[in-house]
């Protein structure tokens, strides 16, 4: 069985367009932005060749979005995303939000890849999002493969307030794409926001849906964004047939270990697709 272990810090950083949100969602209010270097538009080719100097293999681009959904600044951001590609070897990931046609044909020449925000419910959309409903996502979606742009897409379970509304739906619009991998999210609670003491869904329901995943859409990573401290639910994603795992924890690689897999562990996103997981390889 192979299994993959992703570590993208310090090799591939986040980096925000910006230091606030204007969205606001109530599972973050802008507190992940904390965690991500913020870098202007204009000093983004600077930043990003100092980072390959550095020994990186890439970089996620994301940041707060404005009150449509859109990433903040990414419009300023195209051109100098495209000069870091002509320039140098780094993976460029863009975490684009809500897109227009024109945004995501641009796309296709600022990033080696695109992380997509899938939200199966309209009502989930309204009450943890601020939107008036999870169409834009969907349509952002589809304008990304339209235009020929590598996409990864997310899905987060438990949004809905911990509950499981609209999961199902969202992982049957991603299958129905020609995406190589999908990545599942689980909700956790976040300090000083409304979604601080949010449970995750029970673990029946999690590992159905892990399972779900891996049946509609075959290639299935665990990312970053889930509990710590609950090997359970990484266990059942082990079980469900998901072979990808951002920072697994010793409990699981003791399982691992414990049943000769070999675990092979890449300082990249786990979003990114496998070409360029070995073109990072490569680099330096």
């Amino acid at each position: 069985m192979r299994f993959r272990a992703y570590e993208p810090c310090p090799r591939f950083p986040p980096l925000s367009l910006s230091e606030s949100c204007m969205l606001h969602c109530r599972h973050c209010r802008g507190r992940y932005l904390k965690g991500m270097t913020t870098v202007a538009p204009p000093a983004l080719l600077d930043h990003a060749m100092a980072l390959a100097n550095h020994g990186a293999h890439g970089f996620l681009v994301s940041g707060g979005c404005d009150r449509r959904g859109r990433l903040l600044h990414l419009d300023e951001a195209l051109d100098g995303l495209a000069a870091v590609r002509r320039r140098t070897n780094l993976v460029v990931a863009v975490h684009a939000g809500v897109v227009d046609d024109d945004v995501a044909s641009r796309l296709l020449d600022a990033c080696d890849v695109a992380f997509a925000d899938v939200v199966g419910s309209d009502e989930t959309a309204r009450q943890v999002i601020g939107l008036d409903s999870a169409t834009p996502y969907r349509r952002s979606l589809q304008r990304l493969v339209d235009a020929g742009v590598p996409v990864t897409p997310h899905v987060t379970l438990g949004l809905h307030h911990g509950q499981i509304v609209g999961e199902h739906a969202a992982i049957d619009v991603i299958a129905a794409l020609p995406v190589e991998k999908m990545v599942v999210n689980v909700i956790c609670p976040t300090p000083a926001t409304a979604f601080a003491s949010v449970s995750p869904p029970p673990l029946p329901e999690i590992a159905s849906l892990f399972e779900y995943a891996v049946e509609r859409c075959g290639r299935v990573a665990l990312g970053c964004m889930r509990p710590r401290g609950r090997p359970d639910i990484e266990r059942a994603a082990v079980a469900a047939g998901i072979r990808d795992i951002v920072l697994p924890s010793r409990a699981t690689r003791g399982m691992l270990a414990s049943d000769d897999v070999v675990v092979e562990r890449l300082p990249v996103c786990c979003g990114i697709p496998d070409g360029l997981v070995e073109r990072s390889k490569n680099y330096i």
